[in-house]
């Protein structure tokens, strides 16, 4: 799947599972951050997101995650990356550590039960990337 079709993707799962606004970044200017999201609970509380996506054949390090947060770190109160495959079990740790912005992961299974449950249909086939 092309970078900026994955991306659309994404920013159209979010606006379906209740993000407000969900904006891309400029792909060559992006700073490691591909969109920039607000979640609202009514009308009473909101809270800023940073989404990073990739599209990749191995699994994501904790190097991966740490450039993540170092891309939005201060200016959301959370990120959301996402991919198309998995995260290694150290990435996994790395979202929990103290003292650092927290990370929520979606791995590519969790994409397409996602997609699933919100009746989206889209064949792509990732696993030939």
């Amino acid at each position: 799947m092309d970078p900026f079709k994955f991306e659309k993707l994404y920013q159209r799962i979010l606006r379906e599972l209740g993000f407000k606004q969900v904006y891309a970044t400029i792909p060559s200017r992006d700073g490691g951050i591909d969109g920039k999201e607000v979640f609202r609970f009514g009308n009473v509380l909101s809270f800023h997101v940073m989404c990073q996506c990739k599209r990749c054949k191995g699994s994501i390090s904790p190097s991966g995650i740490r450039d993540f947060r170092g891309g939005y770190d201060g200016r959301a109160y959370k990120g959301l990356f996402i991919t198309t495959r998995s995260y290694s079990g150290e990435a996994r740790k790395e979202t929990k550590k103290t003292g650092t912005y927290p990370i929520n992961l979606i791995d590519g299974e969790q994409l397409m039960d996602i997609m699933k449950n919100l009746k989206l249909v889209f064949l792509y086939r990732w696993s030939n990337e």
